[in-house]
C-alpha cells in the first residue's frame, strides 16, 4: 500500500473504546479530526499542554453524554504507525501526572505529516473519520471547530465578500445554466412546477468556499432540483466518467440515472472527477 492508502487503512480502525453502556467513544477520532486541523495550518507536533487544552475542549464539546475528559487516552493510545510521541521512551501508556511533568509532544509521524499536506488525501482523511466515527454528531459544527469549515459539504465554507461585478457574473451564470435546462433537474430529470413558474437550483461542482475554490463559470455548474442539489452538495450523489449517476452509500454505490447535457453546456470534467473523488472517499 502506499502511505496516503495506509493513512486511510489506519483511520478507518482507529478501534475506538466502548463504553459499559454500549457507546462508542469519540476520544480518538476527535483527537485526530483536531490534528488534520493542524495539518493544514502546517504543524506536525503538539506539546501534551496545548492538546490537553485544545483536544480536550473538543471532547468536552462533542465527547457526548457521560463522556470524561480525558485526553491523554487518544494521546499515548494513537501511537503507532501514523502517530508518535517524541518526548515519552516508555512502552506503556503515559498517566497524565508523567505527561504533565514531563510535557512530551504527539502528532502524525514525518511520513503521514509529508502525505497529508496534499489537500486531495487530507479531504479523503476528513472524510474517512467524519464518516466512520462522527456520524451521530453535527459533523460541520465539529469541522468548524477545529478550522476545517466547509471540507464536509462540496459548497465549501460561505464566501469572502466579493466586489459586484463578481457578484453580478455569478447572477448570470446561475440563470443561464436554470434557463438552458429549463429549470429540469440534470440528475433525476424533475422539473419542479411552483404557481405559474417553474423552479431549479444552479449548483457549483466543485465548490467556490474554501477548500475546493472552484471556478464560478457554467462548466462548473449544474441544474438540479432541491432534492438532488441536497444530496450532491453532501456528497451522496456523484457522476462517473461515464456520465452516470451513482448514489453513494457507507458501503456500496449504484446506478440511479444519467447526467442530462444539452448542446451548449460544456461540463468540466475535471471539477466532476474533484467532487466524485470526495463522494467515494
Amino acid at each position: 500500500m502506499t502511505t496516503g492508502e495506509q493513512i486511510l487503512h489506519w483511520l478507518g480502525h482507529l478501534r475506538p473504546h466502548t463504553k459499559s453502556d454500549g457507546v462508542r467513544s469519540l476520544h480518538k477520532p476527535l483527537s485526530v479530526i483536531w490534528a488534520l486541523g493542524r495539518v493544514g495550518e502546517g504543524e506536525r507536533l503538539h506539546s501534551w499542554s496545548r492538546f490537553d487544552v485544545e483536544a480536550g475542549g473538543l471532547l468536552d464539546a462533542f465527547g457526548g453524554e457521560g463522556s470524561r475528559r480525558t485526553p491523554e487516552y487518544p494521546f499515548g493510545r494513537l501511537r503507532g504507525e501514523q502517530w508518535e510521541l517524541v518526548g515519552w521512551a516508555g512502552e506503556a501508556q503515559p498517566g497524565r501526572g508523567e505527561l504533565n511533568r514531563l510535557n512530551p509532544s504527539g502528532g502524525f509521524t514525518e511520513a503521514a505529516f509529508a502525505a497529508l499536506l496534499d489537500d486531495a488525501l487530507r479531504a479523503r482523511a476528513i472524510d474517512v473519520v467524519r464518516r466512520t466515527y462522527l456520524g451521530e454528531l453535527d459533523q460541520e459544527d465539529v469541522l468548524a471547530a477545529v478550522g476545517l469549515e466547509g471540507w464536509g459539504r462540496a459548497s465549501g465554507a460561505p464566501r469572502r465578500t466579493v466586489t459586484r461585478e463578481e457578484v453580478e457574473r455569478s447572477r448570470r451564470n446561475a440563470a443561464w445554466i436554470k434557463r438552458h435546462y429549463e429549470d429540469t433537474c440534470q440528475l433525476c430529470g424533475t422539473r419542479l412546477a411552483l404557481v405559474g413558474r417553474h423552479y431549479s437550483e444552479a449548483a457549483h461542482i466543485r465548490g467556490l468556499g474554501a477548500p475546493h475554490d472552484g471556478p464560478d463559470v457554467p462548466g462548473n455548474m449544474l441544474c438540479l432540483c432541491p432534492n438532488c442539489h441536497k444530496r450532491f452538495d453532501a456528497f451522496a450523489l456523484c457522476v462517473d466518467p461515464g456520465g452516470r449517476v451513482l448514489q453513494a452509500s457507507e458501503d456500496s454505490t449504484a446506478v440511479v440515472g444519467v447526467l442530462a447535457i444539452r448542446d451548449g453546456h460544456d461540463v468540466d470534467q475535471a471539477c466532476v472527477a474533484y467532487h466524485r473523488e470526495r463522494c467515494l472517499a
